[in-house]
């Protein structure tokens, strides 16, 4: 949910905004900034990389933004099998995550001595693909 930031822009657009979180005081404010659209907005908290069942084939579009980078690879991979499940076939998801092959993220990746949650997870693109 990141607080809602993203979402208060894109609730307008769309019949349901589902918002998912691993943090319930961010959950929180994001019900703050959606409060004028509770009615199609559900707040869900994450309390491992299971998405709800519920949901499976129902999504027509995912965004992730500042999320992966901070992941380890096994909770991202869990996390990407997730979202192929929940996605409705042909459907999209935009999921940011810090490419250790573009010239910026290697730099960055040199300069970090250790991986922490703080730190940057690197990846490369081709590990995103679930197929």
């Amino acid at each position: 949910s990141g607080g809602g930031r993203v979402a208060s822009r894109v609730v307008g657009l769309v019949d349901k905004l589902y918002c998912f979180d691993i943090a319930q005081e961010m959950l929180s404010r994001a019900k703050l900034a959606l409060k004028d659209n509770h009615h199609k907005s559900e707040f869900i908290l994450l309390n491992d990389t299971k998405l709800p069942d519920h949901l499976t084939n129902k999504l027509d579009f995912i965004y992730s933004f500042d999320v992966f980078v901070h992941l380890d690879l096994h909770t991202i991979w869990q996390y990407l099998n997730q979202i192929n499940k929940v996605l409705k076939p042909g459907a999209y998801a935009l999921i940011h995550t810090a490419n250790i092959t573009a010239p910026l993220g290697w730099n960055r990746f040199v300069s970090q001595s250790k991986y922490s949650v703080g730190g940057f997870y690197f990846i490369s693109p081709q590990f995103t693909h679930t197929h």
